[in-house]
């Protein structure tokens, strides 16, 4: 998710960067399972999108189980529908085909090695508890690497707070 968030607007949007986009990653899962403890195991299903590619029919089969709904095996050729009512817009063209492994741990193999540090040092922990290993080593950062992440978490931080203050008086709403 940290990839697609800056593939779609890291060249769009002042506040969206590497370290951004590890928060928002962070804080996305962490809504999510606080809303799991309130819903409970049968208002809640996790579907990890590794386990998906890589096997559709086998994990859709388990979400339908999940919603009592029956599985139709055209659930797992979305993509067919999506092409004929989805626009050709560029921002939904990834919908438009079908799931591949390809983009399973993209991170690890896209990220520089710079972006690798910097976000297994915001994100390291959620990746543990997820079950991800980490695609560097972990080791002391650099000067260099600390500079850069109190930069940017300033950034953040700075945006954070502004964006606070547009919402309390309605002019701008939450992401």
């Amino acid at each position: 998710m940290t990839l697609s968030t800056l593939d779609k607007w890291g060249q769009k949007e002042l506040h969206v960067d590497i370290y951004y986009a590890a928060r928002i990653w962070i804080r996305r899962i962490q809504e999510a399972r606080a809303a799991a403890s309130r819903l409970g195991p049968r208002q809640y299903y996790e579907l990890r999108y590794e386990h998906l590619v890589e096997d559709a029919e086998k994990e859709l089969r388990k979400v339908c189980d999940f919603l009592d709904e029956t599985y139709i095996p055209a659930m797992a050729n979305s993509h067919r529908l999506a092409r004929k009512q989805i626009p050709d817009d560029g921002f939904h063209a990834p919908v438009r085909t079908p799931p591949t492994t390809q983009h399973v741990a993209r991170w690890t193999r896209e990220m520089t090695p710079a972006d690798l540090r910097l976000f297994e040092s915001i994100a390291g922990e959620m990746l543990t508890t997820l079950g991800y290993s980490r695609a560097t080593e972990a080791k002391e950062l650099s000067p260099r690497d600390r500079l850069r992440i109190a930069a940017l978490a300033a950034k953040y931080e700075t945006l954070q707070a502004g964006r606070g203050v547009l919402q309390l008086l309605g002019l701008k709403p939450p992401i």
